[in-house]
């Protein structure tokens, strides 16, 4: 049985993590957590009593005996809390974005590399059923190239669960950020998944609905030897919808956000795909993820892999943001 902490109970740590963990409480426990807001902590005590709380990241690894920490927080915060547990030999769950800055990122993952910890970012969409299908096809096309392309449109940022700063991810001394930065995240890193290290990248940002701070809406275009990838952003329609496309030469995949058709050298089939609404699919993603994190901690043989797929989400991020303040392709 491993023993863990959830750093920052918040929306994803309340409405995920911990729905997840229950979900493989024969494996892992989580016994402490941290959060800086009184009534968070007065929320979660309600809901988990059994869970021992604490205002301080310092007093609970004092007071705590545990193989591992889940970094719920916010993204401003990953960096210091990751150096901080690493030097102290404890392994590591991070939620995206690894860190606000590719330096940041780099930084951490030489201390988790110094330190020998088992480490895995919340990158959750890869169980996707939906994203393993896009990862296939992409593995099919062999030498073909490809054309993928991602529509995320949301009405608005989401909230947060402290009412003390329920806007964190439009403020960007929190987030980093805005739609890239927070949605974004999760297609960059299915993106260098898919089809690999960017060569270039291509950014625009936009303002179209909110008048946050941040953007509201973005596009993003990552070519790669593989092929070229588009993800199209925004937190300005006028409901929730998802679609993606990956096409080669003899090859389509089709996603309309209810259903999924594939097209192989002339075949075309129907490929079952979860119900969106259901959000018991959503946390299966992070059984899966959390299962393979135990599993790490026994070997940390893909370590280096989850570092480097996380520092390089980053990369893309960081050059995402600097391709649309200079209006120019970001070349590698």
């Amino acid at each position: 049985m491993k023993r863990g902490a959830i750093i920052g109970l918040g929306k994803i740590a309340l409405t995920a993590h911990l729905p997840a963990y229950e979900k493989i409480s024969d494996k892992i426990k989580i016994v402490a957590g941290v959060d800086i807001h009184r009534e968070t902590l007065q929320q979660v005590s309600n809901q988990y009593p059994e869970i021992r709380l604490y205002d301080n990241l310092d007093t609970m690894l004092e007071n705590e005996n545990i193989d591992f920490v889940d970094i719920c927080s916010t993204p401003k915060t990953h960096y210091d809390i990751l150096s901080k547990v690493a030097n102290k030999g404890i392994n590591i769950i991070c939620e995206k974005p690894f860190s606000i800055s590719l330096n940041e990122s780099i930084s951490a993952a030489e201390i988790i590399k110094k330190n020998n910890i088992a480490f895995i970012p919340c990158h959750q969409y890869r169980y996707s059923p939906i994203w393993k299908e896009f990862k296939k096809m992409s593995e099919e096309t062999k030498e073909q190239k490809i054309f993928a392309q991602f529509n995320v449109i949301r009405m608005k940022a989401d909230e947060g669960y402290s009412i003390s700063n329920t806007g964190w991810r439009t403020n960007s001394s929190y987030s980093g950020g805005g739609i890239i930065a927070d949605t974004g995240v999760h297609y960059i890193y299915l993106v260098y998944w898919m089809i690999g290290e960017p060569l270039k990248i291509t950014s625009n940002i936009y303002n179209i609905s909110h008048n946050y701070e941040v953007e509201d809406t973005a596009i993003i275009i990552i070519e790669t030897k593989k092929g070229v990838a588009q993800i199209n952003l925004s937190w300005g329609g006028d409901k929730r919808y998802n679609s993606a496309t990956m096409i080669s030469k003899n090859a389509g995949l089709y996603y309309d956000g209810e259903k999924m058709v594939k097209n192989f050298n002339g075949n075309e089939k129907i490929i079952p795909v979860p119900d969106a609404s259901d959000k018991t699919h959503y946390i299966n993603y992070y059984v899966d993820l959390f299962k393979e994190f135990l599993s790490e901690i026994d070997d940390k043989k893909n370590k280096d892999y989850w570092l480097k797929e996380a520092v390089n989400s980053i990369s893309i991020l960081e050059n995402s943001y600097k391709s649309a303040k200079i209006g120019q392709t970001i070349s590698k």
